[in-house]
């Protein structure tokens, strides 16, 4: 026997009138869901609205009062509030200095995906701050913050790497990491690469890469120590067409910033005439500028060549 189903007429809706129902239903869940997502968008853009408004006054100082729109925010789980609030603790600013208080708001700004809040946890465990110090969960948050796009995380998750806290040592993952931080605008550990191509750690040795890279930290980062091994590169030809008078030029830039280093191998120059014209005051000058830095070389070339009354 063959059965059918019974007509929609059977159960009191007339197939026009069963459709008509199904457009008003449908109409009914648009309305419904448009009601909801306007909510969300609209409680969203006020939650910004608030957030900016304690930002300006963080800026004017006013700390207590940004602390009162951060709260309600804070509670109603908002990682940003958290991290400021976070920030505030650490920093004593509108409220007494609690470095404990201010890992806690971190921690759960972090659970958020807050990254800011995940490179200070690292910053928190690596240097103690409201915790005692764990190099394992260190670079577990500048891992996280790293991985986000942090460029400071990829810096300092490098260092961790070269001296192997909180994992194991990997002169490869370091270098791998501060390449990462550059790519993303981290100028100062050019000088970090640099050195790493001159002792040929984690990369095969090149002294054409250690001077591009500790020439990038001196252009970029304005690092003086850098600047002196540019111009111990010009100096030796090593990496570089040997140049003596832009070794001079080098020396002479890090030198009057103060570098102690450049100060000494400037200051050698102008005392034995090596790359500019002889001056003896000049350079005992400089050698003695270093020394009072600290530098043990300007003591014992001061010691050993200069006469007592120099």
């Amino acid at each position: 026997m063959k059965l059918s189903l019974l007509p929609d007429s059977a159960f009191g809706f007339p197939p026009e009138k069963k459709s008509k129902r199904n457009r008003w239903i449908l109409i009914g869940i648009l309305v419904l869901a448009l009601g909801i997502l306007s909510s969300f968008i609209w409680a969203r853009f006020q939650m910004e609205g608030q957030i900016i408004r304690a930002t300006a006054l963080e800026q004017r100082r006013q700390y207590t009062k940004a602390i009162e729109i951060y709260k309600p925010l804070a509670e109603a789980g908002n990682a940003l509030a958290l991290f400021r609030l976070g920030a505030l603790a650490q920093e004593g600013k509108g409220c007494d200095r609690d470095p404990t208080q201010a890992l806690q708001y971190w921690t759960r700004a972090a659970d958020l995906d807050n990254v800011d809040a995940m490179y200070a946890l690292g910053v928190c465990y690596s240097e103690a701050r409201g915790t005692p110090q764990d190099w394992t969960k260190a670079f577990e948050y500048y891992k996280k913050a790293a991985e986000a796009g942090d460029k400071l995380a990829c810096s300092q998750l490098g260092q961790l790497y070269l001296n192997g806290k909180g994992v194991k040592k990997d002169s490869a993952e370091a270098v791998r990491w501060w390449k990462s931080a550059v790519a993303k605008g981290d100028a100062r550990v050019c000088f970090n690469l640099g050195v790493a191509y001159f002792d040929g750690k984690g990369v095969p040795q090149s002294d054409t890469e250690a001077f591009r890279w500790f020439k990038q930290a001196a252009e970029t980062d304005t690092n003086w120590l850098a600047a002196d091994n540019v111009g111990k590169a010009y100096f030796l030809g090593k990496g570089v067409a040997q140049d003596t008078a832009m070794a001079i030029n080098w020396w002479t830039r890090a030198a009057d910033a103060g570098e102690q280093h450049a100060m000494f191998d400037l200051g050698v120059c102008y005392y034995i005439g090596r790359g500019v014209k002889i001056d003896t005051l000049k350079g005992v000058k400089l050698l003695r500028g270093a020394a009072e830095k600290g530098n043990s070389d300007a003591r014992q070339f001061l010691d050993r060549y200069v006469p007592p009354e120099f």
